[in-house]
């Protein structure tokens, strides 16, 4: 588990392994999301030029798409969001377990 300590001003420095693992540096920015579990994700708000190809793509959509249908896409993507970066966090912390509780290896 990783730790650090919040400081008089409500400054927290983000120690290197978690910086590195996150891709960012001092000029870098990083997001936190709060979720509805009492946890919060720490994501990097740094988005790749190649990761942008090709999104203001010209096209007529196939139908009509409401709001309803793009909050549940929205929330869908979150989702699939979450699960990935938990599988690379849990891979690149191996020792790491929500609430500070030992690992229990069984469940690996």
């Amino acid at each position: 588990m990783i730790v650090s300590k919040i400081t008089s001003k409500g400054q927290v420095t983000i120690p290197k392994k978690v910086r590195d693992f996150l891709n960012v540096d001092a000029a870098g920015k990083i997001e936190f999301t709060l979720l509805e579990d009492g946890k919060v994700m720490v994501t990097s708000r740094q988005t790749s030029a190649t990761a942008l190809f090709g999104i203001l793509k010209h096209r007529k959509p196939d139908r009509t798409v409401s709001i309803e249908d793009m909050d549940e896409a929205v929330r869908e993507r979150r989702r699939k969001k979450l699960i990935s970066f938990d599988r690379k966090l849990q891979k690149a912390f191996p020792d790491f377990v929500s609430g500070g509780k030992p690992a229990d290896s069984s469940s690996h």
